[in-house]
């Protein structure tokens, strides 16, 4: 399973929990089991099995996500939204690799926490 996904199944997991929904239902209405949503929303999963699929699929279709650029320009200066917005290739894992190199920028700083 790839890191970006593993992130997107957990960033839907805390949506999902963050509206009230508990892991016993999330787990029931997706058809898996508890401890698997528990695992899940840990980013303790490694194996993309048919339940973990089962348990995206649910959570695609019943967590509301604003849409991408809104998101961005939510909480972001409006030329920093343009320009990840013109820098992102709009799939997961091009996104994952974009935040790992702007990681990897933010360590450079001399405060940084690294």
């Amino acid at each position: 399973m790839s890191p970006a996904f593993r992130g997107e199944l957990q960033a839907l997991l805390a949506r999902k929990v963050s509206e009230g929904v508990p892991q016993r239902t999330i787990a029931s209405e997706a058809g898996v089991r508890q401890p698997m949503v528990s695992l899940a929303m840990r980013g303790s999963l490694i194996e993309k099995t048919e339940s973990v699929t089962s348990l995206f699929e649910y959570l695609s279709r019943s967590v509301e996500v604003p849409p991408r650029d809104e998101r961005i320009s939510r909480t972001l200066d409006p030329r920093l939204a343009d320009a990840l917005a013109r820098l992102s290739d709009g799939s997961p894992d091009g996104d994952a690799r974009l935040a790992s190199v702007l990681e990897a920028i933010a360590a450079l700083r001399p405060d940084s926490q690294g």
